[in-house]
């Protein structure tokens, strides 16, 4: 310790000339180690609560389309008994492609149509399918309807994906492949527009306790590191 205090106190070489001046460094010392340790504690308290989904990319949500979503995705659950998961894996995309409005968003240079932006023939099955039980596709429920008939049939391929999900992220990338956006290919979904927005605004939904139906999800949230 003392030749600690003298590199402290002498860093010039000079040799210490009292041993007050001595006594006083190591008080120095052990003050300054202190500091740093309560400094490194503050630290580590102040850092974020380790989510099992990791960081993503900040996003910024408006309250209009987060109520939207949590309506979109208790429907789901409610309706069509989708897992937590792959629900607001599927709101998640649906923020991103039309904020879950069924109508006035016209993507693709106006061509593509409510909240999953239909194009071309499944625009057209949309409007058929709605059709059948007396709705026009323009109708929310009728569109999230589709969406989870799709999902049991022309798409079951990604449904099967999105009901078998373990995790946020391989539900998001089994959705993918529902949407199938600019620059998504089967080898490499992630690789589809927005991806990181996608799994975001999905990360966002969960950790917030949106979506949630029953206390068996509220007990699944706190299980996660939820608060």
């Amino acid at each position: 310790m003392f030749y600690l205090a003298y590199d402290i106190c002498a860093p010039t070489g000079r040799s210490p000339n009292a041993a007050g001046t001595v006594i006083a460094c190591l008080v120095a010392l052990i003050l300054n180690l202190v500091f740093e340790h309560t400094a490194a504690a503050n630290s580590v308290i102040a850092q974020p609560t380790p989510r099992p989904w990791g960081k993503f990319v900040p996003i910024k949500i408006s309250r209009q389309t987060i109520q939207r979503g949590q309506a979109a995705c208790r429907y789901l659950r409610e309706r069509h008994r989708m897992h937590h998961l792959a629900a607001v894996a599927v709101i998640g995309h649906l923020i991103q492609e039309s904020k879950v409005q069924a109508t006035g968003i016209r993507g693709d240079r106006g061509t593509a149509f409510g909240v999953a932006q239909w194009r071309g023939i499944r625009f057209k099955a949309l409007k058929r399918f709605a059709a059948k039980s007396g709705r026009t596709w323009r109708d929310l429920h009728a569109q999230l309807d589709f969406i989870a008939h799709e999902l049991r049939t022309s798409e079951r391929h990604a449904g099967r994906a999105l009901q078998s999900a373990a995790t946020l992220e391989a539900a998001t990338v089994a959705f993918m492949r529902y949407e199938r956006p600019q620059g998504y290919t089967n080898a490499n979904p992630r690789g589809g527009n927005a991806w990181a927005k996608r799994l975001a605004n999905a990360a966002y939904l969960a950790q917030h306790g949106h979506c949630l139906t029953a206390k068996r999800d509220v007990a699944w949230v706190q299980l996660v590191g939820h608060h």
